[in-house]
């Protein structure tokens, strides 16, 4: 398991990258060719799960076919990540936010408003997604069965390490299949999150070393 200062600095990288630095990461792990076509090998040969998997894929296919495989859909899950994060927060750890780069970017009294009204996530979602759009090669390349099959299994083993974002996700239009378009990225939020309930010492520590390398 990465160490909480590993965490923390790419909790850091996620939200001070520059564009092309931001955009570079996912699509890094969105067209990661080898990784997708593992799990299509893998999908192949899994008949333990082969009924899951099925209605997995009509859950994607629905998707396309509804129209919310879109930039709308990709930002509410970095939302919500980010919400479950944020969320869990003391309001002393809040209040240490505002001190540091993230305060300063959101302004003064906005940023206390905006960090203590729990609306940071949806501020965050918004803002990164502008890095992630753009991109005409997002949306379509979800479409490939390597990818669907990647989707699937990125989406089953959130739902094992972190059941309730995972709930969170799926909830809101089946949106843990999309997570893994932003896995390359989130990931660490994720891994901070985990931590919350199993190990509050571990979240505490993630926590102290973020803002200290935002400062």
């Amino acid at each position: 398991m990465d160490g909480a200062k590993d965490i923390a600095e790419s909790m850091v990288s996620t939200i001070t990258d520059n564009d092309s630095g931001f955009f570079s990461g996912v699509a890094t792990g969105l067209l990661d060719v080898p990784v997708d076509l593992f799990y299509l090998g893998y999908d192949f040969l899994d008949t333990e799960h082969r009924y899951e998997n099925e209605n997995d894929k009509y859950r994607f296919a629905y998707m396309i076919k509804a129209n919310l495989l879109s930039m709308q859909s990709i930002e509410r899950v970095i939302q919500i990540i980010f919400e479950e994060y944020f969320d869990k927060l003391s309001d002393e750890q809040k209040r240490r936010l505002v001190e540091t780069k993230v305060g300063s970017i959101l302004g003064g009294m906005v940023g206390k408003q905006v960090i203590f009204g729990g609306h940071l996530g949806a501020i965050f979602g918004s803002r990164w997604l502008t890095k992630f759009a753009g991109s005409t090669i997002a949306l379509s390349v979800v479409s490939v069965g390597s990818s669907v099959s990647r989707a699937i299994y990125t989406s089953r083993d959130l739902a094992e390490k972190n059941p309730e974002l995972y709930m969170k996700l799926r909830r809101e239009g089946d949106l843990d299949l999309l997570y893994f378009l932003v896995e390359n990225k989130m990931n660490p939020y994720v891994k901070a999150i985990e931590n919350y309930s199993k190990n509050r010492e571990l979240f505490d520590t993630i926590f102290d070393e973020f803002v200290k390398k935002l400062e």
